[in-house]
Parts: structure tokens; sequence; C-alpha cells
């Protein structure tokens, strides 16, 4: 029964996000997506990075919370922080205690005068491929829980195709 309402439940996400391609922008629902699991997370902030291979940086190509135009413009390495980890490993980062994580690179945090708490970040996968991340950050509550980490990866993985149909 469980696996059944996780897939019902994917298979509604990917026709929300999948039924809005032909009426809005790579962007706009970069941004749509991240505002669902910003609520769902009830969370204070949020991020969708992309790759960019030809920099070897990752792009803030959906930002809500604190500071959005600034991160828009910036670009950071593809190896900074828990989201660099997140997409080199193509694996999920539930980081509870942001500062005390080794992964946890403070530099974006301090240029923008923005605490970072905690931090859960998960792959978006072209195929088997990192192409970037969704990032959520500081969540209220003390643990996100296995249902809203699986709504998150759902989400990323709904990204993955929209990204790859909009390339």
């Amino acid at each position: 029964m469980a696996k059944n309402r996780k897939g019902d439940r994917a298979k509604i996400l990917e026709g929300i996000l999948l039924g809005i391609t032909d009426k809005k922008t790579l962007p706009d629902i970069l941004k749509a997506a991240l505002q669902m699991a910003c609520r769902d997370f009830d969370a204070e902030a949020g991020t969708v990075f992309l790759v960019d291979k030809r920099r070897r940086q990752l792009q803030f190509a959906a930002v809500l919370g604190h500071h959005t135009r600034t991160l828009k413009r910036m670009m950071i390495s593809s190896n900074s922080g828990v989201v660099g980890w997140t997409i080199r490993n193509g694996r999920t980062a539930v980081v509870p205690d942001a500062p005390k994580d080794p992964r946890y690179a403070p530099e974006v945090s301090e240029k923008i005068k923005y605490p970072t708490r905690n931090i859960a970040c998960v792959p978006i996968k072209s195929g088997k491929t990192a192409i970037g991340a969704v990032e959520i950050i500081n969540w209220k509550g003390r643990n996100p829980g296995r249902q809203k980490i699986e709504r998150l990866q759902e989400t990323a993985r709904v990204l993955g195709k929209v990204i790859e149909t909009a390339g």
C-alpha cells in the first residue's frame, strides 16, 4: 500500500510540473517547484542549483528567501559545500546542524549575512548524472522526516525530466 501512495504522489507531482511546462519558462517552473518544496518543509529559504559544466560552477537558477537578487547573480564552485557534495556524490544530504557539518561552506551565508542552521539537499539528475540540486535551508522543527525528504527527491526527479525536455 505504501508503495502505491508514493507512486501516486510522484505521478501527481510529475503531472503538475509537466503540465505547466507549456505555459511557463524553465525559471518559472524551477521557482514554482522550489516554492512547493519550501512550503512543504516550512523553510525560510531554498535554492535550485544547476551545473554550468563549461565553468565548473553552480548557478543559482531559482532562489527563495533572503537576498534573492544578489544570489541569482552569483555562481559558486561545483565543489562548494553541501550542495557540491550532493552533486558530486549524487546523494541526498540532510544536515540538521549546518555549522557543525564538515561539508558546510559558510561563504555564501557570510556574504549575504544570513545564518544557515540546517540544510536538506537532493540531486537533480539527468539519467545517472547529477545536473543540479534542490537545497532547502532553515526548516522549522527538528528533523524534516522521511516523507518530506522523499517528496523533495520526487520533486528533484521530476525537475530532471523537465530540464531534459527544456534542454
